[in-house]
Order: C-alpha cells, then structure tokens, then sequence
C-alpha cells in the first residue's frame, strides 16, 4: 500500500513538472510572439511615417515652386533637405526642359546621343531611325528604320505601334535595343518635354549631340509649361525608407497638374 502510495506521487510530481514546463513553454511563445508583434507593428509605422514625410515633401517642393522671395525652390536639380512629421527628406527638383523627349526629337538626334553614349555610329543612326519608326503611324520603316517586318525578322512577336511612347521604359522594346543600352539612355529622356531642350538645363552629353546635329526637337522653350521632376527620398534612423518621384506641370494661370506619380528606386 506505501509503495502505491509512492507511485501514485510520483506520477502527481511527474505530471505536475510537466505542466509547468508546458506552461513556461506556452509563456515563452507569448512573450516571443508579444515581441515580433511590438517589432512589425513598429515597422509598419515607420513605413508609413516615411510615406507620408516623402508625400509631403513633394507637395512642400510644389508649393515653393510657385511661391515666390526667399520661399522660392528652383528647379536646379540641387538636393534640399527637409523635415516632414519629425522625419528627414532631401528632395531634387529637376527642370525636363533639359531632357530630349523621344516622341518628339529628330532620328539623327537620339542617333548622336546614342553615339556619344558609346553605341557604334552606324549603329546609333539606325536605332535613331527605329525610335521615329516605333512612334510614327505607317507600314514602310524609314532609311535605316524598323516596322513590323524588320521585327519578325528579328523573331520578335511584336512590332511598333506607330503611336507615342507611353513610358520612357518603352524604349527598351525598341528593335535593337540592349539593356545597358536603354539603362544608359533614359536618364535623358522624358515624354512630359513638350518644348525643345534648353542646352543650359540639358546633362554635357546631351548638349554635345545637340551640337554635333545642330537639330533640337520641336518647340519653342519660352512658351512651354514648367514642367518638372520632383523626388523625395524619405529616411529615418531605424533604416526605413521610402522614395517618391512626382512629374508635375505648371502652366500660367491654371493649377498645377501632377502627370506622373511613383514610387522611384531609393
């Protein structure tokens, strides 16, 4: 009777350590799951404090654009800093009156920058030629040009629309376009160009292909709306970041319009 009476106690003591390390166990996951918890809910405030801070930022870079005195921003592609809800933005602001637009410039234009940017002469003439051809409406490609048979021949299932680029990204379809070549050409493009490239606003590169052709793309810059590229990039200390690109027109005597409206590569 004592030996089952030392066994049913020890089977209680068993039990019982087994409940506790259950529930030490139980409490651990709860403080650990507590923790992850506390950990995402701060990341995910962070998150969207830096949204907002890149936001606001961008509309604070619209506001000093059109204000004037000492409140003025100008469209220098300097990077200004600026504190939105307690978190740092450097925001640029860049003039697109500097950057070639493709829907509207000259085959042998986009042929010299493609040149200058290190592409083979009778090559860059070329895809100058298939950049008109990509835009324009038509069936027969232009001297040198591409339209929907020089695709199939190059096993491509698609051929150009024969209307604007959309995006400046669409250029990489461009027949006879490389990756490092679209990646080294679009820093000088922009579709929301309506005028011609003022030289002083434009990078040294695309200056130099304006004068080895003495052409520009149509329009006369001094009647062209201010058209600008804003981004923000949003920071704070515990790493969360968060970068914003805005393309916004300004046009005496009417509202500015937001064209564009992204998140950009930090």
């Amino acid at each position: 009777m004592t030996s089952g009476r030392r066994g049913q106690r020890g089977v209680v003591v068993l039990l019982t350590l087994w409940t506790l390390a259950l529930l030490a166990l139980l409490a651990a996951r709860l403080v650990s799951g507590g923790r992850t918890d506390l950990r995402l809910t701060g990341m995910a405030r962070d998150a969207a404090a830096v949204r907002a801070a890149a936001d606001g930022a961008v509309y604070e870079a619209i506001w000093r654009l059109a204000a004037g005195g000492e409140l003025h921003w100008f469209p220098d592609s300097r990077p200004r800093g600026t504190v939105i809800g307690g978190v740092a933005v450097t925001v640029t602001i860049e003039d697109l009156a500097g950057r070639l637009n493709p829907n509207l410039a000259p085959p042998e234009l986009i042929g010299a920058l493609l040149a200058r940017l290190g592409m083979p002469a009778d090559q860059a003439m070329a895809e100058g030629a298939a950049f008109f051809d990509w835009h324009m409406p038509g069936v027969r490609a232009s001297p040198g040009g591409a339209k929907l048979p020089e695709y199939r021949a190059a096993g491509l299932a698609y051929g150009p629309p024969g209307q604007p680029f959309e995006h400046d990204s669409e250029i990489a379809a461009v027949l006879g376009m490389t990756p490092d070549a679209a990646a080294a050409l679009r820093p000088f493009l922009s579709i929301y160009n309506e005028g011609a490239i003022v030289p002083a606003r434009a990078a040294p590169v695309l200056r130099q292909a304006l004068e080895d052709t003495g052409t520009n793309q149509p329009g006369d810059p001094a009647t062209a709306p201010l058209t600008v590229e804003i981004q923000a990039l949003a920071r704070t200390d515990s790493g969360a970041a968060f970068p914003r690109r805005a393309v916004v027109r300004f046009k005496p005597g009417e509202p500015f319009r937001i064209l564009n409206w992204t998140a950009a590569e930090p």
